[in-house]
């Protein structure tokens, strides 16, 4: 068998036994428009990498395990106004194991009427806005549900103050830019909420913001400055949840 009757056996959509699990019709209207989504991903395929139909076929067999653990009188036929653009998006991200999972989530829910209630449209182009790094701190927000937060600030001698960083944690490892950039993008999604108001308890929880690398720089840089005397603290904060987010996570993670 050569290099693309490999390739075109991996892209043949669902198979038999997924096909008699969900029923003639969804799986009709499922394999159209996979077809329609995946079919010319054979020879593109064998012309760039043989990494896509490995990726591919990963993508196939995740969506088959999700699809047969529903049970058979929860199966029902997706909206095509959702899978069709799940799918369709699913191509441009197919490498990517992170939001791959994402997508592979929302698909086998679309089918899944104990999901009706939390599955949205809007959840597949939310994905589409997402770095891997969005979705690995998305699955910790859900799982947590509320994170601690804060973000560097100066107070200078006449009261005044400026923020040296956005929002960021500690925890995860982290880069502090980065998460800075997740952080503000998740709260753009409407997936998550920052709360300055109510910090969360005790006050210890925010000792390793005092102790981070850049904070001491900033204390050192404190002690020798003349001009624009200032001092370092922190706005403490705590990151929590959305009912959007829940919503999204219950569908797409879980």
């Amino acid at each position: 068998m050569n290099e693309s009757e490999i390739i075109a056996g991996f892209i043949k959509g669902v198979s038999d036994s997924v096909a008699e699990k969900i029923g003639e019709a969804p799986a009709k209207t499922f394999n159209s428009l996979w077809d329609i989504t995946f079919g010319g991903v054979d020879s593109y395929a064998e012309k760039i990498a043989y990494k896509r139909a490995l990726d591919v076929q990963s993508f196939k067999n995740s969506l088959e395990d999700k699809i047969m653990d529903i049970p058979e009188n929860n199966v029902q036929e997706p909206e095509i106004s959702l899978l069709g653009p799940a799918l369709e998006s699913t191509k441009y991200y197919i490498s990517d194991e992170s939001l791959r999972d994402l997508f592979i989530n929302l698909i086998a829910k679309s089918i899944d009427d104990r999901y009706n209630n939390k599955t949205h449209h809007a959840f597949v182009e939310i994905i589409k806005q997402m770095s891997p790094t969005d979705a690995e701190f998305f699955r910790h927000i859900g799982v947590s549900e509320r994170v601690v937060s804060a973000k560097i600030i100066k107070i200078y001698e006449n009261g005044s103050q400026s923020d040296v960083t956005d929002h960021f944690i500690q925890a995860y490892d982290y880069d502090r830019a980065l998460i800075q950039l997740t952080i503000n993008n998740l709260k753009r999604l409407g997936l998550i909420e920052l709360d300055t108001l109510s910090p969360a308890h005790p006050e210890s929880l925010y000792d390793t913001f005092y102790e981070d690398e850049y904070f001491k720089e900033l204390e050192l840089e404190s002690q020798v400055t003349y001009f624009d005397k200032f001092t370092v603290d922190i706005v403490k904060s705590r990151i929590s949840i959305t009912s959007l987010g829940k919503a999204m996570f219950d569908v797409c993670v879980v």
